[in-house]
């Protein structure tokens, strides 16, 4: 009998806690956790759309080095035109659809990179720790240790500020040049678990 296919991330953050590894992938699948781009999907599409940005900066050099071409130096463009192929008519076309592509994609990681989207994807992780816990019979708790309110004092913090890390949730940086930080256990842990402390949750 084959293995069931286990996301490596889920597998990760299952050997952490100890768990049944296909319990937390239905998990992961069930609450659509993987349906936000993590942070290193984000770092290809910000190398894409750089790529994508210096295309489109030479298609519109191209045109214009084109146009001023004399007729008797445009013998490989003529040609082309006899074939049906119009240089000067297609580029102006293709930066268009280039800088609309860019223009998308920019969109897209700024919505992703915002800090509103950081601290959801953080929320997402917290619940999803959260439902593992509840199905394999573990407390939902928040707590800091006495000496040191940036650490967590229970089991379910704990596993929150390694699932944070497991699933690469960055704290929104504003220095993107810099190793971003993975993203604080703290708030998230908290509206967690105090949901869990309300009655009929």
């Amino acid at each position: 009998m084959e293995e069931p296919l286990i996301d490596y991330k889920v597998r990760a953050f299952a050997e952490y806690l100890g768990c049944d590894r296909q319990l937390a992938q239905d998990i992961y699948f069930e609450l659509g956790v993987s349906l936000s781009l993590d942070d290193e999907n984000k770092e290809e599409l910000r190398r894409e759309l750089e790529a994508l940005s210096s295309v489109a900066s030479k298609l519109a050099a191209a045109r214009k080095t084109l146009e001023k071409l004399p007729d008797n130096c445009n013998v490989l463009r003529f040609t082309l035109e006899s074939e049906g192929i119009d240089l000067l008519a297609s580029i102006p076309h293709l930066h268009q659809k280039v800088e609309e592509v860019v223009g998308f994609g920019e969109v897209m990681l700024a919505e992703e990179t915002s800090g509103s989207r950081a601290n959801l994807r953080a929320d997402k992780v917290a619940e999803y720790v959260a439902a593992v816990f509840r199905c394999s019979g573990r407390s939902v708790t928040f707590g800091t240790t006495p000496n040191d309110s940036s650490e967590p004092s229970t089991p379910f913090g704990r596993a929150v500020r390694e699932a944070l890390a497991i699933f690469r949730v960055h704290r929104k940086s504003d220095a993107p040049h810099l190793t971003p930080e993975f993203a604080h256990w703290k708030r998230p842990t908290e509206r967690v678990a105090s949901k869990r402390q309300k009655p009929n949750q």
